[in-house]
Formats: structure tokens, C-alpha cells, sequence
């Protein structure tokens, strides 16, 4: 079984692209594979950020109290 699609394009050239079953499927599997690649990529990237927010959160009470105390 395959699949066409029509498609014109701005210079009006008219041509027809066929794609079969089993590309469609590996197309899809391939898209599906980028996606879950992406997906744990800003995973990664977000508990990074997370941890660099709280650090730097935790840095700022502590000069912030260390402060306090340094002035009584």
C-alpha cells in the first residue's frame, strides 16, 4: 500500500511523491525516536537548571543571614 500526495509548488511545476507503507512506518518510528531524544534531552537540561536555581537561591539566604548576623 503507499500514499500520494499532490504538490505544487510557486513555479507551478506539478509532481506527484509516493511513500510506501513500510517508509511512512519507519518515518514515524524515526520521528518518534527524535521525540522521546528530545524529550529526556530537556529533562536533563531542566533538573540542571533546577539545581542551579537552588543553589544560587541557597547561596543568597545564606549571605543574606550571614550578613544579619555580621552586623548585630
Amino acid at each position: 500500500m503507499s500514499a500520494n500526495w499532490e504538490i505544487v509548488d510557486s513555479s507551478d511545476a506539478d509532481y506527484t511523491v509516493s511513500i510506501s507503507a513500510e517508509a511512512r512506518r519507519r518515518y514515524a518510528e524515526d520521528g518518534l525516536r527524535r521525540a522521546d531524544n528530545d524529550n529526556a534531552l530537556l529533562k536533563a537540561t531542566a533538573r540542571a537548571h533546577e539545581i542551579l536555581a537552588g543553589a544560587a537561591c541557597g547561596g543568597l539566604v545564606v549571605a543574606f543571614v550571614w550578613a544579619i548576623f555580621r552586623g548585630l
